[in-house]
C-alpha cells in the first residue's frame, strides 16, 4: 500500500511541477511564401517587428527546412560527398539556418519551421529507391528502410539544430 501511495504523491507532484512551468499560449507569426515565385515582401518576415504585435514566437517556411540541411553521412557518405556541389549547398543552409534561428532567438522570440514530413534527397532515393518506393516510383511510407531512413533523417535535424523550437508539419498533401 505505501507502494503505491508513494507513486500517487511523484504523480500529483509531476503534475504540479508541469503545470508551474507552463508557459504562455503560443503566439506564432508566419508569412507563406508560395513555391516558385518571389518570396513575399512584409515586415512580418523579419523577427525584430514581432514583439510589438503579440508575437511569440516565428514560423521560418522558406522552402528549404532543416532536414533539407541533413548530409545523411550516419547513412551513406556518397548521398553528399564531402566537397560536392550538393554538400557545399548543404552546408550553406545549414549555416544560414544556424543565422536564422539566432536572429529570431535574439528578438526574444521562439524559432520554428514549416515542413514536409517526408523529404528525401534525390540522390539518398536513387541509392535506395528498391527498398524505399513502390511499383510506381513513389515513395512507399509502408517500407522499412522508408521509416528508418525517416528516423535517422528526424534525429540528425535535432542534432544538428538542438536550438530550434520547435517544427510546423504540413501533411496531407501529396501532389499526385
Amino acid at each position: 500500500m505505501k507502494k503505491y501511495l508513494v507513486i500517487l504523491f511523484l504523480l500529483n507532484y509531476c503534475q504540479g511541477q508541469l503545470i508551474a512551468q507552463q508557459e504562455k499560449p503560443l503566439v506564432l507569426d508566419m508569412v507563406h511564401h508560395n513555391p516558385g515565385e518571389p518570396y513575399t515582401v512584409s515586415a512580418f518576415t523579419d523577427p525584430a517587428t514581432l514583439p510589438a504585435y503579440g508575437f511569440n514566437g516565428q514560423v521560418i517556411n522558406k522552402f528549404t527546412p532543416p532536414h533539407s540541411a541533413i548530409t545523411y553521412d550516419t547513412v551513406s557518405p556518397s548521398v553528399f560527398p564531402v566537397g560536392s556541389m550538393e554538400r557545399n549547398w548543404a552546408d550553406h543552409l545549414a549555416a544560414r539556418i544556424h543565422d536564422q534561428i539566432r536572429a529570431v532567438h535574439s528578438q526574444g522570440l521562439k524559432a520554428f519551421y514549416f515542413m514536409d514530413i517526408i523529404l528525401f534527397p534525390k540522390t539518398l532515393v536513387e541509392i535506395y529507391k528498391n527498398e524505399l518506393c513502390d511499383e510506381a516510383g513513389r515513395i512507399d511510407w509502408d517500407k522499412p528502410k522508408t521509416q528508418k531512413l525517416h528516423r535517422i533523417m528526424i534525429r540528425e535535424v535535432f542534432d544538428c539544430f538542438p536550438e530550434v523550437d520547435g517544427f510546423v508539419i504540413r501533411t496531407g498533401e501529396n501532389y499526385r
